[in-house]
């Protein structure tokens, strides 16, 4: 049995946001790093990616190291199969110190893309941090 996940994070579950301290801080990290698609200010108030491999931006994040408790908190948190949210857990390509990977991402599920493309804001340059230091909206930063 597998005790431990490879996961990109793109927003609230980096660095000095508001899920880093309740689920990251005590779980390894690996590096900074991006994977393709668009990154999407949802009408919720939070970051949405729609990956895509072919046709996508950077979207830039950090990739951590969890334990299965830590994985399993993690998926409540994002809210996996509930009908409330828009996220599911797949599987990604990061790439990250000149390399590929594949990590576990929580990105808008395949049923939701349409409505996030219509009703969120698309994030320019694929950047959550930047987003938020450049928009005024500080809400989810840790200061």
């Amino acid at each position: 049995m597998k005790n431990h996940f490879t996961v990109f994070t793109y927003g609230t579950l980096m660095k000095n946001f508001e899920g880093y301290d309740k689920f990251m801080r005590h779980c390894r990290f690996i590096g900074k790093g991006y994977i393709n698609g668009f990154l999407y200010h949802t009408f919720s108030g939070y970051p949405a990616v729609i990956p895509d491999e072919e046709n996508g931006e950077k979207v830039f994040g950090e990739l951590y190291e969890v334990g299965t408790d830590t994985m399993k908190e993690i998926r409540r948190y994002e809210g996996v199969n509930s009908f409330l949210t828009c996220y599911e857990e797949r599987t990604v390509n990061v790439t990250f110190d000149g390399k590929k990977a594949g990590a576990r991402a929580f990105t808008v599920t395949a049923s939701r893309e349409f409505l996030v493309k219509l009703t969120s804001r698309l994030v320019k340059y694929g950047d959550w941090r930047h987003f938020l230091n450049n928009s005024g909206r500080r809400r989810s930063i840790v200061t």
